[in-house]
């Protein structure tokens, strides 16, 4: 059962399937009752709400599909990854409002380095997209298997 109690009022709760996820944003319908037996007859009508929109953005996604356009938007997880990518630009940007200041880095091989704080700013990206693009391609055949 999808049904919860908050704040002495009872909600709908359903999970939205995978394949659907960046189509269809929740399912969090109030019920508009605080009595359990009511809020169970008011269960199978949301129920029957939430199946045919499922139902539906699946046709849709479907018929998209067949006419060679599918716009999804991204999944939460590909929200949450670029949401800690901008914060992680952010945060290097602040780093380095600092104006030019020198920065000495410690490479792999031991060696010290003087560099700028913008030279140092542009490091962390270029790392950041690389790493972003290594993980995306690992998740590419990590599905493909």
């Amino acid at each position: 059962m999808y049904l919860r109690q908050r704040n002495g009022i009872w909600y709908f709760r359903r999970r939205v399937p995978s394949d659907l996820e960046g189509v269809i944003p929740h399912f969090n319908y109030s019920l508009h009752t605080r009595k359990r037996q009511e809020a169970v007859r008011a269960y199978a009508a949301a129920l029957a709400l939430s199946e045919d929109e499922i139902a539906s953005a699946r046709e849709k996604l479907r018929a998209d599909a067949d006419k060679g356009r599918i716009e999804v938007a991204p999944s939460r997880r590909e929200y949450q990854q670029q949401k800690a990518m901008q914060a992680q630009r952010k945060r290097a940007r602040a780093f380095c409002q600092y104006g030019d200041q020198p920065v000495t880095i410690k490479l792999l091989d031991g060696s010290l380095h003087l560099i700028t704080r913008g030279q140092f700013h542009e490091l962390l990206i270029l790392a950041g997209d690389y790493y972003l693009s290594l993980w995306s391609t690992l998740q590419q055949k990590k599905a493909a298997l």
